[in-house]
C-alpha cells in the first residue's frame, strides 16, 4: 500500500467510525417513530434536544478550554483528567435533586434531561483529553460512543414496546462516560486532582455562548413550535424533519475537533494558511455536490424509512437537507477561526444564527401559516446561507484566492 494510500486511510477511518456515529443517531429516532408513532418521536426529539441543550450548558466551553490549555498551555493531561472528574462528581450532587424536582413538573422529560447530564457532561470533557492523548482513531470510537449506544437502548425498548426514552437516554449517557474513562486509562492517564486548570474563564466563557446556542436551537425549535400549537403531530413532523440537517450537523461536530487537532499541531503560520487554502477548495468542489445529492436522496429514503403519515412533506426534508449540507461546511469553517482564536467572532455569529432562526420560524407559522416542518427549514437554511456568507468572507481575508480548478 502506498504512502497515499496509507495516510488516507488513517485519516478517513476516523471520519468513517464518526460517519457511523451519525447513521446510528439517525436510525435510533426511525425505530422511534416506526414502532411509537409520530407523536412519540416528538417528545423523544424534545427530550434529547433538551438533554443536548443542558449538558452543553453545564460544560460552559470546558472541552475547548481543556484542549487549548493541553496544546498552548502546557497543562499535564493528569491535570486535566482529575479537573475532568471532580467537575463531573460535583454535577451528580447538584443533577439528584434537581431532577427529583424536574419530574413532578409539567415537563417530566425534563428531569430525564438534568439526570442524563453528568454522564454527558463527564464524556465531552474526557473525549477532549482522549483526541490529544491517544489520536483521531480513539477520539473517533469514543466521539461516535453515545449515539451507538443510545441506538442499542432505543431498540431494546422497541422489541419490549416500552417509551420508556428517559431511562434510555440515562443509561447511554452514563456508559458513554464509562467508556471515555476506560479509554483515557488505558491511554495511562492518571488522575491528578491536586490543582484546578487556570486560565480558562475566557476562553470558555466564549466558547460556551457558541456551545449553548448551538444545542439550544434544537431544543427551542421544538419548544416553538409546540407553543405555536399547529397540530398535534407538528412537533414530531418538525423534529422528524430536523433529522435530515442533524446527520450533517451531528457529523461537523465529529469531524471539528479532529479539523482544530491538525491545525494546532501545524504551529506554523505559511503550513496554515496552505491547509486553510487546501480546506477551501475542498469545500468548494464538495458543496454543491453535498446540496445535490441531499436534495435528491430524500425523495429515495424517505417512503423506505417511515411509515405514511410518520414523516413531514418532502420538500421540508429536502430542505433542512441542504441546510444541513451548508452547516457541515460552516462547522468547518468556523474550526478554522477557532484555531486562529476568532472566538468573538463566532460567538456573534452563534447568537444572530439562533435569533434569526426562531423569529424567522415564528413569523412563517404565526403570520404567514405555513408548515411548521417547512418553515423550520427555511429558516435554518436562511440563517445558515447568511452565516456562511460571512465565514468565506473572512477566511478569503486571510488567504489568497482559491482557484477551484487547477
Amino acid at each position: 500500500m502506498s504512502s497515499r494510500s496509507v495516510l488516507a486511510w488513517r485519516h478517513g477511518l476516523p471520519v468513517l467510525v464518526q460517519g457511523v456515529g451519525s447513521v446510528l443517531a439517525f436510525a435510533a429516532a426511525v425505530i422511534v417513530a416506526r414502532r411509537f408513532g409520530i407523536e412519540a418521536q416528538g417528545r423523544f426529539g424534545l427530550l434529547k434536544g433538551w438533554s443536548d441543550a443542558v449538558s452543553v450548558v453545564l460544560m460552559f466551553g470546558l472541552p475547548q478550554a481543556l484542549l487549548h490549555l493541553s496544546y498552548h498551555g502546557n497543562v499535564p493531561l493528569a491535570r486535566l483528567h482529575g479537573f475532568a472528574r471532580a467537575y463531573g462528581g460535583r454535577l451528580l450532587l447538584v443533577a439528584l435533586p434537581i431532577a427529583a424536582v424536574a419530574s413532578f413538573s409539567p415537563w417530566p422529560w425534563l428531569g430525564w434531561a438534568v439526570l442524563a447530564a453528568p454522564g454527558l457532561v463527564l464524556h465531552g470533557l474526557l473525549r477532549s483529553i482522549v483526541l490529544r492523548a491517544s489520536g483521531a482513531l480513539a477520539y473517533a470510537w469514543v466521539t461516535a460512543g453515545p449515539a451507538a449506544l443510545l441506538f442499542g437502548a432505543v431498540l431494546v425498548l422497541a422489541l419490549a414496546g416500552v417509551e420508556a426514552f428517559g431511562a434510555a437516554l440515562v443509561a447511554s449517557a452514563v456508559a458513554s462516560a464509562l467508556l471515555a474513562l476506560a479509554i483515557v486509562r488505558r491511554a495511562g492517564i492518571d488522575s491528578d486532582r491536586s490543582m484546578v486548570p487556570l486560565g480558562v474563564s475566557g476562553l470558555n466563557r466564549q466558547a460556551f455562548v457558541q456551545n449553548a446556542c448551538a444545542a439550544a436551537q434544537t431544543a427551542l425549535l421544538l419548544s416553538l413550535v409546540a407553543a405555536l400549537d399547529t397540530s398535534s403531530a407538528a412537533v414530531g413532523e418538525t423534529s422528524v424533519a430536523l433529522l435530515f440537517a442533524q446527520v450533517f450537523a451531528i457529523t461537523a461536530s465529529f469531524v471539528a475537533p479532529v479539523l482544530y487537532d491538525r491545525l494546532a499541531r501545524l504551529g506554523d503560520p505559511v503550513a496554515e494558511r496552505c491547509a486553510v487554502r487546501r480546506s477551501m477548495r475542498a469545500l468548494a468542489l464538495l458543496l454543491p455536490v453535498l446540496a445535490l445529492l441531499a436534495g435528491l436522496a430524500v425523495p429515495l429514503v424517505l417512503p423506505h424509512v417511515f411509515l405514511a403519515g410518520q414523516a413531514p412533506t418532502t420538500s421540508a426534508c429536502q430542505i433542512m437537507a441542504v441546510a444541513g449540507v451548508l452547516m457541515l461546511a460552516n462547522r468547518l469553517g468556523a474550526t478554522i477561526l477557532q484555531a486562529r482564536g476568532e472566538f468573538a467572532e463566532l460567538t456573534r455569529q452563534a447568537v444572530v444564527r439562533l435569533v434569526f432562526v426562531l423569529l424567522l420560524t415564528t413569523t412563517l407559522v404565526a403570520t404567514l401559516h405555513a408548515d411548521a416542518a417547512f418553515a423550520a427549514g427555511a429558516a435554518l437554511l436562511a440563517s445558515e446561507a447568511l452565516v456562511s456568507g460571512r465565514l468565506w468572507w473572512l477566511l478569503r481575508r486571510h488567504a489568497p484566492p482559491v482557484q477551484i480548478w487547477p
